[in-house]
């Protein structure tokens, strides 16, 4: 990955997740005899974080959400409306 690249990659993501942690770890969901396995801490701390920063941050999350529906919406209809006057002009021809 090019190094410009790379910088543009992080600060996107420290936009996006100003206070983002790296941690590895292992995802176990079933074991050969088809009983649950101990999940990994990490992954357990990454969800309740995830979980404490998207409550913190609902009222915006929620926000942007909202305006890019509004956004999406508004495109779909634009191009629905091109769309029957493409048809009706060749209707009418």
């Amino acid at each position: 990955m090019s190094s410009g690249r790379n910088t543009n990659l992080n600060r996107i993501k420290s936009f996006f997740f100003p206070r983002s942690i790296k941690e590895s770890c292992t995802a176990k969901s079933m074991n050969h005899n088809g009983k649950n396995s101990k999940i990994d801490e990490s992954i357990r701390h990454g969800f309740d974080w995830l979980i404490k920063t998207i409550y913190e941050n609902y009222d915006t999350l929620n926000k942007r959400v909202k305006e890019d529906v509004e956004k999406r919406n508004e495109a779909e209809q634009k191009a629905k409306r091109e769309r029957q006057e493409r048809v009706q002009k060749m209707r009418e021809e």
